[in-house]
């Protein structure tokens, strides 16, 4: 029974994501780390809409934190993205004309007031030890700081799942070390991560790879 896999975040039952991806069996629990390889950028494209509520499955059973999301209707698909579930690209996706707080509070501003925003946007920052950093300008930022002001956004309201895109291929081999480091600080609060990412040895806290 679903109801018996303690804090289940994702339970995918022989799951069609397109033709080339079919029969996926899934079991993801919190705080795990998961890396998913060997994907070509339509099929890793296509998973991260399901895995990640953009829409439901062609064929297949897909339950998130319990729900089934094969029965929600889209409405509820845009409200579990919004409050349960953060993404971080492979390239930083960020706003040159505003600052690292702007950046991190963006798409949170119209839903909380300003000042709970600007807590949520402190706290996370200086979890991520970027906090003195939070009124700079985007382009003063190394490419490392950029991944971190990605995360930032992305775990602003404490989401219950990430998904994280090939961050490896961005960064350069001086940071890799590092990045996982960023990615373990949530699984450690038990938040769930799934990357999307070839660059498994430098993950040694994985709990599963799947390879496709």
């Amino acid at each position: 029974m679903i109801t018996q896999i303690k804090d289940m975040v994702i339970w995918a039952d022989n799951l069609t994501i397109n033709d080339s991806l079919k029969d996926i069996n899934l079991i993801v629990e919190k705080g795990d780390l998961i890396c998913i390889t060997g994907l070509s950028t339509e099929d890793k494209r296509d998973f991260i809409r399901v895995l990640g509520c953009f829409e439901r499955p062609s064929k297949g059973k897909y339950v998130y934190d319990y729900e089934n999301v094969n029965l929600a209707e889209y409405g509820r698909l845009d409200a579990i993205r919004a409050g349960k579930i953060g993404y971080v690209f492979s390239k930083p996706i960020l706003f040159e004309d505003l600052n690292v707080i702007q950046n991190v509070t963006f798409w949170m501003k119209n839903i909380c007031s300003h000042e709970k925003v600007q807590e949520l946007g402190h706290n996370i920052l200086k979890e991520l030890e970027m906090e003195e950093k939070c009124m700079l300008s985007i382009e003063k930022l190394n490419k490392f700081e950029k991944v971190i002001v990605s995360f930032a956004r992305a775990a602003i309201n404490n989401p219950l799942l990430l998904i994280v895109d090939n961050i490896f291929s961005w960064l350069g081999p001086v940071d890799y070390g590092k990045a996982a480091e960023l990615i373990s600080k949530f699984t450690e609060k038990g938040i769930t991560v799934i990357v999307f990412t070839d660059f498994t040895e430098y993950l040694p806290e994985v709990k599963k790879v799947i390879h496709y």
